[in-house]
């Protein structure tokens, strides 16, 4: 379905001439609705928004709902739209076709089935006229059928405001006009009247499903409608006649006044009566018996006290419950807001704690290291180093440091094991700073060596940046660095000081 006036999408077109394009109706419905709604359009805009601002305020059961209006455009025409309720079984005009086509023998229709319409078109013709409105334009086509046999007033396309003194134009159906607006073709006095006359045919049609003055000759219709020359049948619904009586009077004097007042007769009077006390039409009583009426209606306020305390009864057990349940809620939110207190307590003391223990374990700490670094320079002072220590080799009393392990050194040009300059691990011929491929050397910090040393460990002259051949895996930092001793003597006791070394790093 496309989108096709406003938000509203278009079902089916419900014109009686399709032709008439100044004036459309269409069954619309809203994407995300599923009930229907009857969609009245016109190209004069004037005449729309005066129906659409008498309809809008109207709420009553017996006249038609409306909704909203929608301006669109529809086929190179501008349209101003009225959305009312979709009555479903259409207009009582087709009603009123339908029930002539069926067979005599099987046409079903009765005074009771005939009032359950008739005190509906009052009702509502009733509640227009005390809020001072004429419809002006009162027929079956005009009228509108749904479900449970609801009937609603609708079109109210030449309606207007009551005013007495007012002259308008005649405009209307002809068959439905009185016989004043006949013999005065150009004005009218705005009254009830007009509405009344017309009420009085559409009653006459619905009791005997015909017009009460239409002949083939047009002529003779308009001298039936001028005369009152009403068509008689053998059968009669009295009840209906009375009724019709009232409103087709030649004289508008004697004609009655407005639907207030037909309201007023004492059989239409009871079935309003049952109606506004809420009675279905099934369980409504047709007989005109006033008392039974009236106690049809108290056993309807009964049932209707009775149905409504215990709606208030379950109302409040609801209301009780909701205020129970309110109050468990309240108990378990203040229950959880004790409990999230005593965690935050809880949580803030076991920091406080942490951070007394943290600050005590520092102090501890300070107080341990102070006495550590204490002690030993209180040995330190008291102890010196014994025996000859070799360069690069740290005094055991001092912290050892390793250093650069595992890469390879420099191969010392002026050692001993060097031949004119060739290394003997690969051959290759060096100038004191290249690497040996084949040999692991190690680097060791010399703070003070220079070229004038001697390495205490082989008795190698040695030059600053030399790596000990003696030593192939790692060093200590020196801290002492000893003048160089005889090599007779360096070999006995550099071993020990090596295997000493060795043993304080392990």
């Amino acid at each position: 379905m496309e989108v096709f006036a406003g938000s509203y999408k278009r079902l089916r077109i419900v014109n009686e001439n399709e032709a008439n394009f100044e004036k459309m109706f269409w069954q619309v419905k809203k994407p995300n609705e599923r009930k229907t709604v009857m969609l009245k359009s016109l190209v004069n805009r004037k005449a729309a928004k005066e129906e659409f601002e008498i309809m809008r305020q109207l709420d009553h059961p017996n006249i038609v709902k409306v909704f909203e209006s929608v301006e669109f455009s529809f086929q190179q025409c501008s349209y101003f739209g009225i959305a009312m309720e979709f009555m479903n079984l259409g207009d009582l005009r087709s009603f009123i076709n339908m029930k002539n086509e069926q067979p005599p023998d099987e046409r079903i229709w009765n005074e009771k089935d005939a009032l359950v319409l008739v005190v509906q078109v009052v009702n509502g013709l009733r509640y227009l006229h005390q809020n001072e409105i004429l419809h002006r334009d009162l027929k079956p086509s005009n009228i509108f059928l749904g479900e449970n046999n609801r009937l609603a007033i609708g079109d109210f396309g030449i309606s207007d405001k009551l005013a007495t003194t007012r002259i308008t134009k005649i405009i209307g159906t002809e068959d439905f006009l009185p016989p004043e607006a006949l013999e005065s073709r150009e004005a009218e006095h705005l009254t009830y009247a007009r509405d009344m006359w017309s009420c009085g045919i559409v009653i006459y049609m619905i009791t005997y499903l015909k017009h009460p003055f239409i002949e083939q000759h047009r002529i003779r219709t308009m001298v039936n409608i001028s005369e009152v020359k009403i068509h008689k049948f053998q059968h009669s619904f009295l009840k209906c006649d009375d009724l019709i009586s009232l409103c087709l009077k030649k004289n508008v004097d004697d004609r009655v006044a407005n639907a207030c007042l037909l309201a007023q007769d004492e059989y239409i009077g009871s079935l309003l009566y049952q109606l506004d006390s809420g009675i279905s039409f099934d369980d409504m009583i047709f007989s005109g018996n006033f008392v039974e009426v009236v106690r049809l209606v108290n056993i309807k306020l009964e049932k209707d006290k009775k149905t409504l305390e215990e709606n208030n009864n379950s109302l409040q057990l609801k209301v009780k419950k909701l205020a129970s349940d309110i109050r468990v809620k309240e108990f378990d939110l203040k229950n959880k807001e004790v409990s999230w207190k005593i965690q935050k307590s809880m949580y803030e003391e076991n920091l406080q704690r942490m951070n007394r223990e943290n600050e005590s374990k520092k102090l501890e700490n300070s107080i341990y290291y102070d006495d550590i670094l204490n002690d030993f320079n209180a040995k330190r002072e008291q102890q010196s180093c014994e025996g000859v220590v070799p360069a690069g080799v740290s005094c055991p009393l001092l912290k050892r440091v390793k250093v650069r392990s595992a890469f390879y050194g420099l191969w010392p040009v002026n050692s001993g094991n060097t031949t004119n300059g060739i290394c003997p691990n690969c051959g290759n011929k060096n100038c004191g700073e290249d690497i040996c491929c084949q040999v692991d050397l190690t680097w060791y910090a010399k703070n003070e060596c220079d070229g004038n040393r001697i390495c205490s460990f082989n008795g190698d002259k040695t030059i600053a940046g030399d790596p000990c051949p003696g030593y192939q895996k790692f060093t200590y930092v020196s801290y002492d660095c000893h003048d160089a001793i005889p090599p007779s003597s360096a070999f006995i006791t550099t071993p020990l000081v090596f295997i000493y070394s060795l043993a304080l790093l392990l």
